[in-house]
């Protein structure tokens, strides 16, 4: 699975803005998130086609748009979850650029993650890795 992150500098609405230029690019988005950092805005978001987003994305203005592989895992939806995640990978030395919960249901939670070393990560979480 492939992540987009989208930055931008004082851009109020850039969620609003990410889903229209999408939206007339017919790209598909599976998720999305936004969150304000000083005066950075970050927006990640999943869709069906990385490439096409991503040409349409780099094409505006103030926008720097990357993509990353994530690993999507499925855990049980409880309290120690990331920390179960994050502890593994950290006893190897790889680091978690993100990690988010992608969607709940049924007392599991699917997590996109991005590290630093995707196939090494996918082997130490194998009995949780989704594909």
């Amino acid at each position: 699975m492939k992540q987009i992150t989208i930055l931008a500098s004082n851009a109020n609405g850039l969620i609003a803005d990410v889903t229209k230029i999408l939206a007339n690019a017919a790209v598909n988005i599976e998720s999305i998130a936004g969150e304000h950092y000083g005066s950075q805005t970050v927006v990640t978001a999943t869709v069906d086609d990385t490439e096409k987003a991503l040409e349409a994305l780099r094409r505006q203005e103030g926008f720097q748009a990357m993509a990353e592989d994530a690993l999507l895992l499925r855990v049980e939806d409880e309290v120690v979850a990331l920390a179960k995640i994050s502890q593994r990978l950290d006893a190897a030395g790889i680091d978690i650029r993100s990690i988010r919960f992608v969607e709940r249901h049924d007392g599991y939670a699917l997590v996109a993650l991005s590290v630093d070393r995707s196939a090494e990560a996918r082997h130490i979480l194998k009995d949780m890795a989704l594909g």
